[in-house]
């Protein structure tokens, strides 16, 4: 018993991780502008977009075609925030947007700590408390959850759904209770109606069903024709459009932005380009970030353990882990973010490895060691991507010295793209040109901004991008600019400089807090017009 009350220090640990920085990006009166996120903006005008009453229950385009349901919790979160006067009625500028940014946040706080408490219930079920504390510790200290549990947006309430539909489904297996069957139907519903490729969940309800009827000279015609299956099946398509209604009201736009939504994650996109197939990507230049190396090389080895061993829980945790990592594989847009859903069952099959691998006393207690050791490098790694969160984010840093050193009326060029869209530059004390990758106008300007949110892959790739990389090498290498100023909040461990980038390669999610902007001066401008 008292071994269970550890479980609530480790939460603590997670609302202090996930708390820190959590203003990270926002408005405020100096700097009156979007989230540093470039999503974050389009989740509010989704939440707010609910409310109106000229178009009641529609979100937008975007949460159409990605899914909707976070955002409806939100809106009634905004609703009753403007009841009872903690939030603006009708926000009209950025900085009145502040709280609404906020409110979604926390949301998705809440909800990645009560995941973490699922995920110890989980691994106490099947494995016992020790190892269900050690899980609920490593996914606690993955810097991909801490990271992604600080914005608005909808992989983490995603994933709070589809650990909500294992847990139950956990429990038919258990059990063989009906209203499990009922439950987990009900969080896959709404798993899907938040992020539809969450749909895979119902993987978890089908796996159960097959384990908790199984028995001897059972035919297929009995699994498949089960009044509680589908009873279930039928829950999970309520349920779906009951966590987005406006799917339903609105079901000719859904169905449009729906297949354009399918079209785009068949595209191909440049920070990823030439890097080979996602399969291989993602393990090799994401999950370190989403995990850490160790606690990813330890998974691995959790997870050959389940394959080779593959006794009757660790099928679910199988099915889990190659059905969501196939669906994450067939985008070619490679983030952090969308890594989350693996992170738990990877967390408690590491930790399972780490409890049971040996029965000799000495090596389950050198085994243990190890295992703290790996969540504390976690853990460390997460908490200095929460000190640069919390610090003044270096888009910031160069609006204030551009406003203090650089002449009014100064001519500055930028290139920006949907992540690097702020331009740090007062519009109406400078004359602010959007470059567009055009190396004619770079003789029409004073000062460049550059932002490697937008240039890194055209660095990284000469021969993808050809035209682009001799633009940028103009820029930044050659003498017709010089650097005046540089801001960025560099990854460090006791004072050592970490590399940004895994083999060449920083996920695009990172990069929101995580630029370098350099500020550049063209040389004898005068001599060159």
């Amino acid at each position: 018993m008292r071994k269970n009350l550890l479980i609530f220090p480790i939460l603590i640990i997670s609302l202090i991780l996930n708390l820190y920085g959590i203003k990270w990006g926002l408005p405020d009166k100096e700097h009156p502008h979007p989230s540093f996120h470039p999503d974050e903006t389009e989740s509010v005008k989704s939440s707010l977009a609910i409310l109106d009453p000229n178009r009641l229950l529609y979100p937008s385009p975007t949460a159409l075609g990605n899914g909707s349901m976070q955002f409806y919790l939100v809106a009634i979160i905004y609703k009753l925030g403007s009841i009872f006067g903690f939030l603006t009625s009708t926000p009209t500028t950025y900085f009145e947007l502040r709280d609404f940014y906020l409110a979604g946040r926390l949301l998705t706080v809440i909800m990645s700590a009560i995941m973490i408490y699922l995920v110890f219930q989980i691994s106490k079920i099947i494995f016992g408390t020790p190892t269900a504390l050690l899980a609920a510790l490593f996914l606690t200290s993955a810097p991909g959850l801490v990271v992604s549990s600080h914005y608005f947006r909808s992989e983490v309430p995603a994933a709070f759904w589809i650990v909500l539909a294992f847990f139950f489904a956990v429990k038919i297996v258990q059990t063989k209770k009906t209203k499990y069957y009922f439950l987990c139907a009900l969080a896959i519903g709404f798993a899907t109606s938040t992020k539809y490729n969450s749909i895979f969940s119902i993987l978890f309800l089908l796996a159960a069903h097959i384990m908790a009827l199984k028995k001897k000279k059972v035919s297929v015609k009995t699994y498949i024709f089960n009044k509680k299956l589908i009873i279930s099946l039928m829950i999970i398509v309520g349920t779906f459009f009951i966590g987005s209604i406006g799917s339903l009201i609105y079901f000719t736009e859904f169905k449009q932005r729906l297949i354009k939504q399918l079209e785009y994650q068949k595209g191909v996109f440049e920070p990823a380009a030439g890097l080979g197939p996602s399969w291989f990507g993602y393990f090799l230049y994401v999950l370190p970030y989403s995990m850490s190396l160790p606690l990813l090389l330890l998974s691995v080895f959790s997870f050959l353990f389940a394959w080779i061993k593959r006794l009757r829980w660790d099928i679910l945790f199988i099915v889990w882990i190659i059905a969501y990592y196939i669906l994450m594989s067939s985008s070619t847009w490679w983030v952090v973010r969308y890594t989350i859903p693996l992170l738990p069952p990877l967390a408690i099959l590491s930790a399972r490895l780490i409890s049971n691998f040996s029965k000799r006393q000495s090596l389950r207690y050198l085994f243990l060691i190890i295992g703290l050791l790996i969540a504390m490098t976690s853990l460390s790694y997460s908490l200095i991507l929460d000190s640069i969160m919390a610090a003044k984010d270096p888009r910031i840093a160069a609006y204030d010295w551009i406003d203090e050193n650089i002449v009014a009326g100064s001519r500055i060029g930028i290139d920006l793209n949907p992540a690097a869209f702020y331009i740090p530059a007062d519009e109406k004390k400078y004359n602010v040109t959007i470059m567009n990758i055009a190396e004619n106008k770079l003789r029409e300007i004073d000062y460049y901004i550059a932002n490697d949110q937008f240039y890194q892959q055209y660095l990284r790739a000469p021969n993808l991008f050809p035209v682009e990389n001799r633009y940028f090498n103009r820029i930044l290498f050659s003498q017709e600019f010089k650097k005046v100023a540089k801001f960025e909040n560099a990854i460090q461990l006791f004072g050592i400089k970490l590399p940004k980038a895994c083999r060449g390669y920083t996920p695009a999610d990172y990069f929101y807090f995580l630029p370098t902007i350099t500020i550049l001066k063209r040389v004898e401008v005068d001599s060159l017009r």
